[in-house]
């Protein structure tokens, strides 16, 4: 039985001493977002229905991070709708599918005006050679003092990098190693190749045919914004979700930036306003909440179902794809 079944479906503990990651610099406690409540309030059911499957799933593990792993399942868990807003709270977790939906329009509104100034911004990408989880932790600490020394090096050589940098991690279930890469948004590709060089340098057990520059374009750097790691393994052919290799990946990157711009200064991180407009109906304070079997928020007073979210067949699959 899952721990998760066992406390009753109540969340375990007040989700205003949760934890915030540090890609956040302001709390977030609503939705904000004007307009239709079908489009809005269906994606969160999605990712409501996608976070607790996953989650059950990972607290049926012995892991360090159970807790946070519980906190994430009642993310969202309680919807309430008063006149015609709707307002939750969320986990903050950084493996959370609804917080990374907020934390991406945060990062977007955030980065993207500078990111648009730069004419000749270039998408470049640095790897090393897959590790086991035993030496993955440290890996993630080389990348980081290599890219840091990278930096100071071409400094002192008179270039000052301007940038974006994101840890990835992925995983591949055939080989059971773990590939911590960074993609990183350069305002140009002057020293592309020589960071490269430098990096090569530093890790020559490395593929080089593993790192890449080229053009960034608009998708690309939305890219950027999106996970620090895919939820399935690292190959076209293997869809598997492998709790266990997630649970590594989420120990690992405990206190370490997944995300960090270097040499400017980005917008203010504003709190996204989370209010989800249900149009000009008035309502008096109503509860919602979440219900695992009919995957909906459910007035528990009215019967009430708060989005009448159906599951398509792919989000069927998905909790056998869970192993």
């Amino acid at each position: 039985m899952s721990i998760l079944t066992s406390l009753g479906g109540s969340p375990p503990i007040p989700f205003n001493t949760l934890e915030i990651t540090s890609e956040l610099q302001s709390e977030i406690e609503e939705f904000n977002r004007d307009g239709w409540v079908g489009d809005t309030l269906l994606r969160r059911a999605k990712s409501k229905f996608l976070n607790v499957t996953l989650m059950d799933k990972m607290t049926r593990i012995q892991s360090p991070l159970m807790q946070s792993y519980q906190d994430t399942y009642f993310c969202s868990h309680q919807i309430t709708v008063t006149d015609n807003k709707a307002k939750s709270c969320f986990c903050k977790k950084r493996w959370c599918i609804i917080c990374n939906r907020i934390r991406t329009a945060q990062l977007i509104q955030a980065y993207m005006p500078t990111l648009d100034t730069w004419v000749q911004k270039t998408f470049l990408t640095l790897t090393i050679k897959n590790v086991p989880k035993e030496k993955l932790k440290g890996s993630l600490s080389e990348m980081y003092k290599t890219f840091s020394l990278i930096k100071d090096i071409e400094r002192k050589r008179g270039f000052k990098l301007v940038g974006i940098r994101k840890l990835e991690c992925t995983y591949n279930r055939q080989s059971d190693e773990y590939h911590p890469h960074y993609h990183i948004i350069l305002n140009n590709s002057d020293r592309s190749e020589i960071i490269i060089n430098e990096w090569l340098e530093r890790f020559q057990t490395a593929d080089r045919k593993g790192q890449d520059f080229r053009p960034a374009d608009k998708d690309s750097c939305f890219e950027l914004f999106k996970y620090f790691t895919k939820l399935s393994s690292n190959s076209k052919k293997d869809n598997t979700i492998t709790v266990n290799a997630l649970d590594n990946i989420f120990q690992s990157i405990t206190g370490v930036r997944t995300f960090q711009p270097f040499g400017f200064i980005a917008n203010k991180l504003e709190p996204p306003p989370e209010n989800i407009t249900l149009g000009e109906q008035s309502f008096d304070i109503q509860e919602y909440q979440y219900n695992t079997k009919q995957n909906d928020w459910i007035n528990p007073n009215t019967g009430e179902f708060l989005t009448n979210y159906e599951i398509n067949q792919n989000e069927k699959s998905f909790k056998y794809r869970i192993r």
